[in-house]
């Protein structure tokens, strides 16, 4: 073998033992990495199963609850409603009483069951002009129609509106103990039952709440780094967003890309919110989006968003620690509500401009009017055009405009310091009153020409 053939083996050699260094290299950089996104992605999807298991759970054992649902007409009602079908009926005046016989709703779902009540009551000659009002403490699927409007009410607003029942007592009575029994011995399997959340009975009910612990705990949290510089920030609000939407999902809250629905509204999480200083953990967050008259942006006092003239006028906050996971709708009764009054200023200063503009406009309406009626009493009229002065020289019913320099002619008609006049194109044209000073009181002429 020569010496060139050893010197390309011992070449190849050196070659083949870099590329095994490298490969070393490339595998202690990426395996940590593949093994860390495919335990994320394993443990995402188990996530999603177990939540879906959970919220199945739910759905099931929530068959057996009495909600109630109150319905205002002129004769009012309360319904209970047990697997979304009608329970039972009750009255809550008098209109009701008398039409109690009649009714025919039992069995049916919501929906159906208020399309017959509202024709009842137009069959029987009630006044149903006001449409139909529901208030309830529970989602409702009924169709989008006009003459409803809904409400959601809280547990305190339920129990006051039920001492006002006029017959079928017994309707009260309806308690939800076996409900509340079943549905806290599952919640208890859960993996994330006293870690994301927990429970407790109050006054016979079952509430539970969020107690996630972020690791957030003041606003320069969200700046930590370790000793290399990596910052945790992203790390953990991943993780305990998905924590949260997970569980909001269990318990049947309307949750669509990491966004949380409320009444149409999209909330956003954040781990810790800090309103007028005061810190607030796990909360939702939405802009408070104020809809104004079109005619606001068309003269430049807003800008159109999303071809829509609004503007942002504040933030709804919504504490998850304070809202009862198992009833959605009460989420709305923890709403902090800060508006800025953005735009109740703006319209004031809209409106403010108008109201000058409608003077101005109403002083040059009367200007055109009485100008003929002003040349005829002959104060200084000549050559189509009152006396002009430009400060330096002055004729004869022309005065200096009190040192006053512009390259305009004013027109005046007197010395008294008032409105300014001069011309442009060719027509007589009114500064605004302090503006400038001329030598012109077109006011008292105008009212001693009794010309409005």
């Amino acid at each position: 073998m020569g010496k060139k053939q050893i010197k390309n083996e011992e070449i190849k050699k050196k070659k083949g033992k870099w590329k095994k260094i490298f490969l070393i290299i490339l595998l202690i950089i990426f395996v940590p990495v593949i093994l860390f996104f495919g335990y994320r992605f394993i443990n995402n999807k188990l996530e999603d199963i177990n939540t879906k298991k959970m919220s199945n759970t739910i759905n099931e054992i929530s068959k057996d609850r009495i909600d109630y649902v109150f319905i205002e007409i002129n004769p009012s009602f309360v319904l209970t409603i047990k697997g979304n079908k009608v329970n039972d009926i009750a009255c809550l005046n008098d209109d009701c009483v008398s039409i109690y016989n009649d009714i025919d709703v039992k069995g049916k779902n919501i929906g159906d069951s208020i399309d017959s009540l509202y024709n009842l009551a137009k069959e029987k000659g009630f006044d149903t002009s006001n449409g139909v009002r529901v208030k309830t403490t529970i989602e409702i699927d009924i169709k989008d129609k006009d003459y409803i409007t809904i409400e959601f009410i809280n547990e305190t607003t339920k129990n006051e509106l039920l001492t006002n029942v006029k017959n079928n007592s017994e309707i009260k009575n309806n308690n939800n103990d076996d409900y509340y029994t079943k549905l806290w011995e599952e919640l208890k399997k859960d993996k994330d039952y006293d870690k994301v959340y927990t429970c407790k009975m109050d006054n016979n009910e079952l509430k539970c709440y969020i107690t996630l612990q972020t690791g957030i705990n003041t606003d320069s949290d969200y700046n930590v780094e370790d000793d290399t510089g990596f910052n945790f920030l992203q790390s953990i609000l991943t993780d305990s967003t998905n924590k949260i939407f997970n569980t909001l999902k269990k318990f049947n809250f309307n949750v669509k890309n990491n966004k949380v629905i409320i009444n149409g509204i999209e909330f956003k999480y954040v781990p810790l919110f800090t309103l007028n200083g005061t810190p607030y953990k796990n909360v939702l967050t939405a802009n408070i989006i104020e809809s104004l008259d079109n005619d606001i942006c068309d003269q430049g006092y807003a800008e159109y968003k999303d071809g829509k003239c609004q503007v942002d006028g504040g933030m709804y906050l919504i504490p998850l620690n304070e809202v009862n996971l198992i009833y959605p709708n009460s989420i709305t009764d923890n709403m902090i509500i800060s508006k800025l009054g953005i735009a109740e200023s703006i319209i004031k200063n809209y409106e403010t401009s108008n109201v000058f503009k409608k003077s101005e406009r109403e002083w040059n309406e009367r200007v055109e009017r009485c100008l003929p009626k002003v040349k005829a009493a002959g104060y200084n009229y000549k050559n189509n055009m009152f006396p002009c002065c430009d400060g330096t020289n002055e004729e004869q019913g022309c005065y200096s405009c009190s040192g006053k320099e512009s390259s305009a002619n004013y027109c005046h008609i007197e010395h008294n310091p008032s409105d300014v006049y001069t011309i442009i194109d060719g027509k007589e044209v009114l500064f605004p009153k302090g503006d400038y000073e001329s030598c012109t009181n077109l006011i008292n002429i105008f009212d001693e020409l009794k010309c409005n």
